[in-house]
């Protein structure tokens, strides 16, 4: 088992969640050769191969933290965002972000939204009718 490997824990939906370090939207981070960089980009660069021009690395899963190279797809950046997470939250979704409790980061870790998304459906500015 590698070292990054180890910073990974595997989930029962076959997510390896990264346990290091992580941006306030609940992406992971890692060290590598003194600059930091997204951990699930290096796991697809580590596991699958190079990340082609222009593309992005999409979670298929839907987890920001996940860095299983299985779960992880290189597309273009209107692909991802037309799959992502804002694309699948529903107005019941968004009104249990809005009732949560905790500080907006520990919100969006938990529902796997950043941190903005949270602040702006607490604030009204997205999903205020829900």
């Amino acid at each position: 088992m590698t070292r990054f490997q180890l910073q990974a824990e595997k989930s029962d939906d076959g997510c390896w969640i990264w346990r290091g370090t992580c941006n306030e939207a609940g992406y992971g981070q890692i060290g590598v050769f003194g600059r930091t960089v997204y951990a699930h980009r290096f796991a697809y660069e580590a596991f699958v191969g190079h990340i082609p021009e222009g593309a992005v690395i999409d979670h298929r899963c839907n987890t920001p933290s996940c860095v299983n190279p299985d779960h992880l797809e290189a597309v273009e950046q209107a692909v991802n965002v037309r799959r992502g997470r804002l694309a699948r939250l529903d107005a019941k979704e968004a009104r249990k972000i809005r009732r949560a409790s905790g500080t907006q980061r520990e919100i969006a870790r938990r529902h796997g939204v950043s941190q903005a998304l949270v602040s702006m459906i607490k604030g009204g500015q997205r999903w205020a009718g829900a």
